[in-house]
């Protein structure tokens, strides 16, 4: 494929394209999706180092999962 631009780029097997922002704005005012911004490899590392968000929920069927059904279960004034 040949952008605006004049370079030639492969086009991947799902689909994608890689170009600058230049060349984009043409490809998405054609109705292309555009998926990302260029990051650079420091914008990368700092984002892989940040916090990872813990799961909360316990998985269904685990144990921790029958424990909080059964905690939702009984009565919240204390009768059972």
């Amino acid at each position: 494929m040949q952008t605006f631009s004049g370079q030639h780029i492969n086009v991947s097997l799902d689909g994608t394209i890689e170009v600058s922002a230049e060349d984009a704005q043409y490809f998405v005012r054609d109705g292309w999706t555009k998926l990302a911004e260029w990051t650079t490899e420091e914008d990368a590392t700092a984002e892989r180092s940040k916090p990872q968000l813990i799961q909360t929920v316990p998985q269904p069927g685990s144990m921790s999962w029958f424990e909080a059904r059964r905690r939702r279960a009984e009565p919240s004034d204390g009768t059972v």
